[in-house]
């Protein structure tokens, strides 16, 4: 097994754990609302990420509810994060700019429909 197809596995045994404690479902409280900007795609969810909202572009500072869900995928693909806090902070960017930058995407931390697209590409040994 190759050293992302690892950490992929542990990301999404992670996200696994995330999800069977309830933590992927529900948006945080108070979360203000922001314009949705769908990607061209439609994505399959990944199971361990349920989510039946939209995928805007996110902003440093950014408070949505969909940040929960970038949050379970970043975890699919091996990243590992500080706890859900419902936040875009500096941690949570300098994450989205690392998948970014190992992605060969640009964005500096803005999560585009680009970044959305490749959040949701899985190797094929995780995608059944």
């Amino acid at each position: 097994m190759t050293a992302r197809a690892h950490r992929m596995a542990s990301g999404l045994a992670t996200a696994l754990l995330v999800a069977a404690v309830g933590l992927a479902g529900a948006p945080p409280t108070g979360a203000a609302p922001q314009a949705a900007t769908a990607p061209a795609a439609a994505f399959t969810e990944p199971a361990a990420c349920p989510w039946s909202g939209g995928h805007p572009v996110l902003r440093p500072g950014t408070s949505d509810p969909a940040l929960r869900h970038l949050h379970c995928l970043l975890g699919l693909h091996g990243y590992v994060l500080a706890p859900y806090d419902g936040v875009y902070g500096p941690a949570f960017i300098a994450t989205v700019k690392r998948f970014q930058a190992e992605h060969e995407l640009a964005g500096g931390g803005v999560v585009d429909a680009a970044t959305w697209e490749a959040l949701h590409t899985f190797p094929s040994e995780l995608s059944t």
